[in-house]
């Protein structure tokens, strides 16, 4: 491997080595923005169409833009979840939501794999709708993830 030395700009020197050099080969990026029920969510890059917006359970499902929603809880859903339910019968792919068992009547509905999931990163690690989204984020290669 050859090296060379340039001038650095304060007057120091910097070693150039062979190797990948971004410039002649720019990796694609996957921005993804996960995005909770709190209030800074409004900050969230909801406009900005180079963002994949991963939202969770029925605050964020009428709350903004999203592409994909988690739903993990799915035993005990109290009686006034039945509208948020029917909502989610009705969205279509390319929309995802996310559940830990089948939903076959939701259109939608891509199971989580969790067994894969909890082997690869730790089942403690999985306690919340947000580290769920995550694991999502991580599994398709996000290059820049945000969290709101």
């Amino acid at each position: 491997m050859s090296e060379e030395i340039q001038a650095a700009p304060q007057g120091g020197e910097v070693e150039i080595v062979e190797g990948f050099r971004k410039e002649l080969h720019p990796l694609p990026t996957k921005k993804i923005a996960v995005l909770g029920t709190c209030p800074s969510r409004v900050y969230a890059p909801v406009g900005d169409p180079s963002w994949d917006i991963i939202t969770i359970g029925p605050g964020g499902k009428n709350s903004n833009r999203w592409d994909t929603l988690i739903e993990i809880h799915t035993d005990g859903w109290p009686a006034d979840f039945r509208v948020y339910l029917e909502e989610l019968k009705a969205e279509k792919p390319p929309k995802r939501i996310f559940t830990l068992e089948p939903m076959p009547d939701w259109p939608a509905n891509v199971v989580f794999p969790k067994e894969e999931l909890y082997a690869k990163y730790g089942k403690m690690w999985f306690s919340s709708s947000i580290a769920y989204a995550l694991a999502i984020a991580l599994e398709e290669k996000a290059t820049d993830i945000g969290v709101w």
